[in-house]
């Protein structure tokens, strides 16, 4: 995470489930890397509600997509890219929406 920040990257993390364990390593993680925590339910059942800048949000996302770097095999960079072109072809308020997940501050 030092070396992250050094290079000015910054890690988000999100929290999957309710696990109360494992928070404080995600909480430090972002922490250490001038990044946010966040946690969603396990399940999903994320609402999604429309605004009036889905349209350009959804564009952010989708030029934000093509700076993702995938950290691992060929098995994971496929699967990076897999998930991207699902967040892409999702309805914009969706899309919009899962843009907080994948931004960058600076």
């Amino acid at each position: 995470m030092q070396q992250a920040v050094k290079k000015d990257l910054i890690i988000n993390t999100v929290q999957c489930g309710n696990i109360a364990s494992t928070t404080p390593f995600w909480q430090e993680i972002a922490k250490l890397s001038e990044g946010s925590y966040m946690a969603i339910a396990q399940s999903g059942n994320m609402a999604a509600i429309a605004t009036p800048m889905d349209s350009e949000l959804a564009a952010l996302n989708r030029r934000l997509g093509t700076t993702l770097v995938a950290y691992g095999d060929e098995s994971a960079r496929r699967s990076l890219a897999m998930k991207q072109a699902a967040s892409e072809a999702a309805p914009a308020a969706v899309a919009a929406d899962r843009l907080a997940f994948n931004r960058a501050y600076g």
